[in-house]
This record gives structure tokens, C-alpha cells and sequence, in this order.
């Protein structure tokens, strides 16, 4: 007799990819276009952009640029993690400052570094949600959820 998962993990992982640029955020999705069984690329333009689509349905990744108007991309991922925290948080950006990039790491998952090539952000990605697997519990994915930054 077989017995079926209780809670199974959703084939398809639900990505918001942010950046105040319009094209770079719908471009980023797109990279994921030929991967549409396994992941659901959305974009957004804004921070709140970004936590209006969240309340509508969270989504499992969130990357963001880090240098945007009104909110940063860093003050979304601090709402993110204490909204959200099961969801993984990427900084994508094209800062060079070493000391900006750490204090970008105490509150995300990843730094990505732009340009970013398609085949790197799916496998950064692809890391992130195979996470999934080892996370099964509520309670520790939660708390994994809240942590600033993973180790390695």
C-alpha cells in the first residue's frame, strides 16, 4: 500500500524578480521561460510592487535589484524576511564596494553580482529551491527562513 506525502512540495517554484527598470525585470523573468514546469517567472517594477504581488499569493524567491527609488532593494528584503521568511531573498546588482555587498549579505540569501549571465542566475536559483527538499518541517524552514544569510 502506498502512502502519499501529507505535504508535498509544489512541482513549480514561484520567482519575483524586482528592478526599476521595466525591460531588465521582464528580461530576468523570461530567462526562466524555457523552464516553465519548474518555475513561474513574474516581475515587478517597485518595492511595494513587490509586497502587493506577495500579499496576492507569496512567492518563493524573491531577487531584487539592489539600487531602486523609494524602497532599496535591501529595505525590501528586510520585509520580506519579516513577512515572509520562508521566502529566499537575492540581491542582484552591479555595486563594486565590497563593504557594500557585505552589509547587503546580513539581510539576503545570495549576491548576484550584474551582469549576470542566464545559465548562473538558473543555477543559483536552482540551488535555492533544491534547498526545499531538505527543509521539509514547517518550524525549521521558518527558521531557516529568518536567518540574514546561509552558510556555505
Amino acid at each position: 500500500m502506498l502512502v502519499s506525502d501529507p505535504n508535498p512540495l509544489p512541482t513549480q517554484r514561484r520567482i519575483l524578480f524586482v528592478d526599476d527598470d521595466p525591460n531588465l525585470a521582464r528580461v530576468y523573468a523570461m530567462v526562466l521561460h524555457d523552464q516553465s514546469q519548474r518555475w513561474e517567472g513574474r516581475s515587478a517594477t517597485s518595492g511595494s510592487q513587490a509586497l502587493e504581488m506577495m500579499a496576492r499569493g507569496p512567492f518563493d524567491v524573491v531577487v531584487s535589484d539592489l539600487q531602486m527609488p523609494q524602497m532599496s532593494g535591501i529595505e525590501l528584503m528586510v520585509k520580506i524576511r519579516d513577512q515572509y521568511p520562508r521566502t529566499s531573498r537575492f540581491i542582484l546588482s552591479g555595486i563594486r564596494d565590497q563593504a557594500a555587498i557585505a552589509r547587503c549579505l546580513g539581510d539576503t540569501h545570495q549576491f548576484i553580482p550584474k551582469p549576470v549571465d542566464p545559465k548562473t542566475l538558473r543555477e543559483a536559483l536552482a540551488r535555492i529551491c533544491s534547498l526545499d527538499q531538505f527543509l521539509m518541517d514547517e518550524k525549521l524552514r521558518t527558521l531557516v527562513g529568518r536567518f540574514g544569510a546561509l552558510p556555505s
